[in-house]
């Protein structure tokens, strides 16, 4: 268990985010999804909640946000109150423990000092109680952190109030996901622990729960600036990548394109093309059969977008008219980049 437990804090640390869907899920908790062939970004199933779907919250918002604000790779020791001001969420490191984020990462890792044990902190604007409640609905999916490890969803979700909770197990680890959805952003605490050792991770999971204060989010100008940057604009990924030895070869192309309306609507096309050619020949090198392939895959799709952000960063949030959620990250260094890929940006055609 120990092992499996330091290898998951520092996937996290190295802003692990789990095969292709960059961003990881969209939420406070980790959840499933299918790769849809040919994009990066995670897919979720077609009874995912849209935003519009909004319940109230009445959690109380502070004027200005207690406690030492969150740095990189700094640790915070027990009864250190810590803040994310950008996120809008403080909580205290709960007893004999310590707390640290690293760079890219999308959760606090909370560790116990002298115990088994790892507790994430996942942190996200914009999140509503039904989207929350939608995600204690699907299975805890930590392979991205240690290989197998899937805790599945036992009894039902419990609400009081503005927070939801639901116990994962897998007969061998557990814990408590517990939500505070706040009116403009919610956080998510867990820690996973031995099924042996449950009480002393429901604990833990609810002294930081307990904790946590939030107010609005600093997170206007950064938003303000990617909406200006999208706004009418299309983003386009193009890769190749081709292959071979000898008289045998195989091509891939794919052209990704997103356009991004001021009135909240998108739309996606994207096609990938793969070919191959194959060469037999016998004993004395003659060719004997040659052969080959080539398929189109195309991926189209339209709906609504908002920009929303968690630890990681910058979030993408696709809602189709088909009911697929998709979820990309985005960041900016010198040139905007999707998921990692490096994109072209101009004037939309298709959208003002």
């Amino acid at each position: 268990m120990r092992r499996i437990l330091l290898l998951a804090g520092l996937c996290v640390l190295a802003g692990c985010s789990g095969g292709e869907s960059g961003g990881g899920s969209s939420g406070s908790s980790s959840s499933s999804g299918s790769s849809e062939s040919g994009t990066s970004g995670k897919v979720s199933p077609t009874d995912a909640p849209k935003k519009e779907a909004t319940e109230e919250s009445s959690v109380p918002l502070q004027t200005t946000l207690d406690g030492k604000e969150m740095q990189v790779n700094q640790q915070y020791a027990a009864g250190e109150r810590l803040a994310i001001p950008l996120l809008g969420v403080s909580f205290v490191v709960p007893p004999n423990c310590v707390a640290i984020y690293g760079s890219g990462g999308l959760a606090i890792v909370v560790r116990d000092i002298s115990k088994e044990g790892l507790g994430l902190v996942l942190i996200q604007t914009g999140m509503s109680k039904p989207e929350a409640r939608w995600l204690l609905q699907q299975p805890l999916d930590l392979s991205m952190l240690a290989q197998g490890v899937t805790l599945q969803p036992q009894g039902e979700i419990e609400e009081s109030g503005d927070r939801l909770s639901r116990l994962f197990s897998n007969g061998y680890y557990c814990t408590r996901i517990t939500s505070v959805v706040a009116p403009h952003s919610a956080a998510a605490f867990s820690y996973v622990v031995p099924e042996t050792d449950r009480e002393r991770g429901l604990k833990l999971v609810s002294e930081m729960a307990d904790s946590a204060k939030f107010a609005q989010p600093k997170d206007a100008d950064l938003r303000k600036q990617w909406l200006q940057g999208l706004q009418g604009k299309k983003l386009h990924v193009f890769k190749f990548k081709s292959g071979g030895m000898g008289s045998n070869s195989w091509s891939s192309e794919t052209n990704r394109e997103w356009h991004f309306g001021s009135d909240g609507s998108y739309v996606h096309s994207g096609r990938t093309t793969n070919s191959a050619s194959v060469e037999t020949r016998d004993g004395g090198g003659n060719p004997t059969a040659s052969g080959g392939f080539a398929a189109d895959n195309d991926n189209n799709h339209a709906g609504k977008w908002r920009i929303e952000f968690n630890l990681g960063g910058c979030v993408l949030i696709l809602d189709s008219t088909q009911g697929n959620r998709r979820v990309h990250t985005l960041t900016f260094n010198g040139r905007v980049y999707l998921d990692g890929d490096e994109t072209q940006i101009s004037q939309s055609n298709l959208k003002s």
